[in-house]
């Protein structure tokens, strides 16, 4: 969900609709035939607009979550 976008809204109203249990999420998808994977295994390049550019916030700002995303990704590699 975290990696979707705007055209999760129906996906996702329909899941709440029918209680939110984890079987829903599945069954909605199949019904509304939504590729969850694709957002699942999709790479974004940091410097696209990202699904969830469009969200104000008055928090550290797109630098700072770039720094931590690439800290991240090499303490990834090292393990």
């Amino acid at each position: 969900i975290s990696r979707g976008d705007e055209t999760l809204g129906d996906y996702l109203y329909k899941v709440y609709k029918l209680g939110g249990k984890i079987g829903n999420y599945k069954s909605v998808a199949k019904e509304l035939n939504i590729n969850t994977e694709k957002f699942v295994t999709r790479n974004y390049d940091l410097e696209e607009n990202l699904p969830w550019d469009n969200i104000i916030i008055e928090l550290p700002g797109k630098e700072l979550l770039k720094k931590e995303f690439e800290r991240l990704k090499k303490y990834q590699t090292e393990l």
